[in-house]
């Protein structure tokens, strides 16, 4: 197996298990609020009660992000190998769905810290 079909391979299938393994400690309030790792929004950094909520609803929706990837992504090779063509382009489907997960996260993100701020302001 040649080297490029190797890092191919390793880019298309290896950013599903990646959204999952960061969205674990997030999902089950394993990370304090940091600058680093995490939704970090204002409002997030502020509240470490809301950075938890949001943090964990957003892991919950990245490891369904990542396992939604891996499902796509092995699909794709299904058919590029029932159609005979090479895998190659996986990684090409794999960096477009990394990037449409990437933004529809971050949109979530501050949607779901607004509603979480919102039903604060309620009670």
């Amino acid at each position: 197996m040649a080297l490029v079909e190797l890092r191919e391979i390793l880019v298309a299938y290896g950013l599903g298990p990646l959204f999952i393994l960061l969205a674990i400690p997030l999902a089950f309030d394993k990370v304090p609020p940091n600058g680093f790792y995490g939704v970090r929004l204002p409002s997030t950094l502020d509240d470490p009660e809301v950075w938890y909520a949001v943090n964990r609803k957003v892991g919950r929706e990245l490891a369904t992000a990542g396992a939604t990837h891996l499902l796509i992504i092995g699909g794709a090779s299904l058919y590029s190998l029932a159609r005979g063509r090479p895998l190659t382009t996986l990684s090409d489907v794999s960096a477009l769905l990394a990037g449409a997960i990437a933004v529809w996260l971050f949109l979530r993100s501050i949607q779901v810290s607004r509603e979480f701020r919102d039903s604060r302001f309620k009670e």
